[in-house]
């Protein structure tokens, strides 16, 4: 498989780079979330050459420094509207810059931090204001995000985001719509995402229901939340993160993959077929030939993993294997919706389609977006409120009954 199948983007519109491409679609979906506009993101097209990985960081950079410097100027002049979405976009383009960059930098945490605290203010100018919850694990913590729609008992939807994914991300993903539509939201970064790896050093690991169970442990002791109406959705590689919870957690009453992930480690070798058979040389390929973005995707797999290099990676590669639901997905027996995008490429596809034959729930249905729906992207990241309007009309279905 190539890989531009697993990122899966049917024609890069933006920039030829498949990276920057992507994180443009990204940005733009802010849009539905009052988190980005469009002029600021063509305005990143305009300025930046294809491939030029440090202005595209620069512009990205400067539109999140101009929005936090109107959100400022607006909560002083109390106007909290304003302020509120100047935030959210700061936010989002400071996640942009992000994402991608390298993780070994320094600055990589610093974008992440100036995304983390633009989030943080916006969320607390919410009608309820956003509530920081600590998840407990390791003698360590997590920091994740409560979102009420109400002051009493509502569904609630439990957003697992991605490998290069962020809590403030899933917001503009998923989570402003549901709340928009009377879902309570709780945003989780895991080990191996950028919050934990960057506030705790926890990374990666293949066992998410002891996390997320611990999340689940804190929200199922609170009056607002409705206990038989908690859904779980999973971002990217969340999707087998969440769906790995599902299997083992019965509190999870509806479950969302996005998308179904059954084999990492298939995955994982069928994009990069050389990794376990010449990790050396991938090594050398990253560290020498390839394009900054193409070595930063690969260095946030180390990254995540605890790792220097794939030849330490391809060594501990029974660990890897760990990261699977092959066996276990029958114990899945929640109203499950499975969706992919038509471009994601045929390994993607088939992964989905066999973790729809293999879970145990009588309900379960497979969405598959197509190119001419503008959703065949990875997540639909190119229709994002399309992928949302299917997911919550589903949720509401299911929850009615």
């Amino acid at each position: 498989m190539a890989k531009k199948e697993g990122r899966g983007s049917g024609k890069n519109v933006f920039f030829k780079n498949q990276e920057m491409n992507f994180t443009l679609l990204r940005a733009l979906m802010g849009t539905h979330a009052q988190g980005a506009t469009i002029g600021e993101c063509l305005a990143v097209v305009l300025n930046t050459k294809n491939s030029d990985h440090e202005a595209f960081i620069r512009a990205w950079d400067e539109l999140g420094r101009a929005n936090a410097s109107r959100a400022e100027a607006a909560a002083a002049a109390g106007d909290a509207v304003r302020a509120r979405e100047c935030w959210l976009c700061a936010s989002n383009y400071f996640k942009s810059a992000t994402i991608s960059v390298n993780p070994f930098e320094e600055r990589h945490k610093r974008f992440w931090e100036l995304s983390r605290d633009a989030f943080e203010r916006a969320g607390a100018l919410f009608d309820i204001p956003m509530e920081r919850l600590a998840v407990p694990i390791e003698g360590k913590l997590l920091n994740c995000y409560f979102v009420p729609a109400a002051k009493t008992r509502s569904p609630t939807l439990f957003i697992v985001t991605g490998g290069e994914g962020s809590a403030a991300e899933s917001y503009f993903w998923a989570g402003a719509y549901a709340l928009r539509n009377g879902y309570s939201l709780f945003l989780y970064e895991g080990p191996g995402n950028y919050g934990p790896m960057h506030e705790s050093g926890l990374t990666v690991r293949p066992d998410s229901e002891a996390s997320i169970g611990r999340a689940l442990d804190l929200l199922c002791a609170r009056p607002d939340v409705d206990q038989e109406r908690m859904a779980i959705m999973g971002i990217s590689f969340g999707g087998y993160l969440a769906a790995r919870a599902a299997a083992h957690d019965a509190r999870i009453k509806a479950l969302i993959p996005d998308t179904p992930l059954r084999d990492f480690y298939l995955e994982l070798s069928q994009i990069y077929p050389q990794l376990f058979q010449a990790p050396k040389l991938i090594d050398f390929l990253k560290d020498h030939v390839m394009s900054y973005s193409d070595k930063a995707g690969l260095d946030l797999l180390l990254w995540e993993g605890g790792v220097k290099s794939f030849g330490e990676m391809s060594a501990k590669r029974e660990i890897l294997k760990q990261y699977s639901l092959v066996g276990m997905e029958h114990r899945i027996r929640c109203p499950t919706l499975a969706l992919v995008g038509e471009s994601e490429g045929a390994q993607i596809l088939a992964q989905a389609e066999e973790f729809l034959r293999n879970i145990g729930s009588e309900r379960k249905s497979l969405r598959v977006f197509t190119e001419k729906e503008g959703a065949a992207s990875h997540c639909q990241a190119d229709n994002a409120l399309l992928m949302n309007q299917v997911m919550i009309s589903w949720l509401n279905e299911v929850f009615a009954g």
